[in-house]
């Protein structure tokens, strides 16, 4: 099994290249996705394992938007996507861990990350423990991870919705946060 060390440590390595490899890919994911979770105008919105930033492009009009990823060198390609003095903080952090307060934002993305997580469980747990009441989240993973099917059992205080999509490699839960 590889440890979160070597996968950060993969990610460190690749990030420069990462777009090149899976940009098309992430894109099909971030539409999909778009289309059943909008943030509204002004929403602090966090992207949960941002990656390289590519979901950034499509945020424009969040009030405050949060990148977070465990690779300092993932971060270095998102801040690329940052415009000077725009809506976008990059935060060095684990999904697992959040580091935010309780009911702090009104969505949040993590979009093909939970299949990388130690405990997948408490990734999900995260996102909606830092979720307002009524928040919505979109999570994806690939459909070839151990827990893809069972992916809406894990979630607990929101109503989700699964969609199994094989043309994307993905399985996709949608929520919004209920209390």
């Amino acid at each position: 099994m590889t440890t979160k060390k070597e996968i950060i440590g993969n990610y460190d390595t690749t990030a420069r290249i990462y777009d090149m490899q899976y940009r098309e890919e992430q894109l099909l994911k971030i539409s999909f996705t778009l289309k059943r979770v909008m943030p509204r105008a002004g929403d602090t919105v966090i992207d949960a394992g941002c990656g390289t930033g590519m979901l950034f492009e499509h945020l424009d009009h969040c009030g405050l938007l949060v990148g977070v990823d465990p690779s300092i060198n993932m971060l270095r390609e998102a801040r690329k996507r940052t415009r000077e003095g725009g809506n976008t903080e990059l935060v060095l952090g684990d999904v697992e861990a959040l580091p935010f307060r309780g009911g702090s934002c009104d969505v949040v993305f993590c979009i093909s990350v939970l299949q990388l997580m130690d405990d997948p469980r408490r990734g999900l747990e995260e996102i909606l423990r830092i979720l307002k009441s009524r928040g919505s989240f979109a999570a994806t993973l690939i459909r070839k991870a151990r827990f893809a099917q069972d992916l809406d059992r894990f979630v607990r205080g929101a109503f989700v919705e699964l969609y199994d999509s094989e043309s994307m490699k993905d399985v996709f839960l949608i929520g919004q946060r209920i209390d």
